[in-house]
């Protein structure tokens, strides 16, 4: 059974230099440890939905799923595929997450999945989900151009990639200040 460390805001009736020579005061079981971390959690959701805060978020995953048993292509490379676009559109500096409805994010995943699946669908079939073709043309368009995006930023970047490192990347912010 594995133990955390956990710091209680009551006082403790032992002086605090006996507190610190033993350790076992400080130690919960994992079932109180899990009780308490989901009690604060709990709470910090109902603040937040108190606060006016949206707690749910929707995400198109499931969504491409059931659109492709919806149109009787459910295959896993389809579904593999439509993933991966809508894991790369995360990375879009258009943000479409928050621009887009996930249905339309799905749609437009399964559109270019299918596409290069070679997987034939009826026509038009993204109205009956709700998407217009205006709507389907530019997420089709920023879905394609992530993997641009992302190779111009390893360009960029050079081979080393991304500067993580503190000093790399107080470096690369000096560089684009000049």
């Amino acid at each position: 059974m594995t133990t955390y460390l956990l710091k209680t805001s009551t006082p403790s009736p032992i002086s605090p230099t006996a507190a610190a020579a033993d350790p076992e005061s400080y130690y919960v079981d994992d079932r109180t440890y899990l009780y308490h971390r989901t009690r604060l959690l709990d709470t910090e959701t109902e603040i937040l939905k108190a606060l006016g805060f949206q707690t749910h978020t929707a995400l198109p995953y499931t969504l491409v799923v059931n659109y492709a048993q919806a149109l009787d292509c459910l295959t896993k490379s389809l579904l593999k595929r439509g993933f991966a676009y809508l894991t790369d559109a995360l990375m879009s500096p258009s943000l479409v997450y928050l621009t887009h409805q996930p249905n339309a994010l799905a749609v437009a995943a399964l559109y270019l999945a299918a596409r290069d699946e070679g997987v034939k669908l009826p026509e038009v079939w993204w109205e009956v989900f709700d998407v217009e073709r205006e709507d389907l043309g530019f997420l089709v368009a920023v879905m394609r151009g992530v993997q641009e995006f992302v190779e111009g930023r390893v360009k960029e970047w050079g081979v080393g990639g991304i500067p993580w490192e503190g000093r790399e990347l107080e470096e690369e912010m000096e560089r684009r200040r000049r």
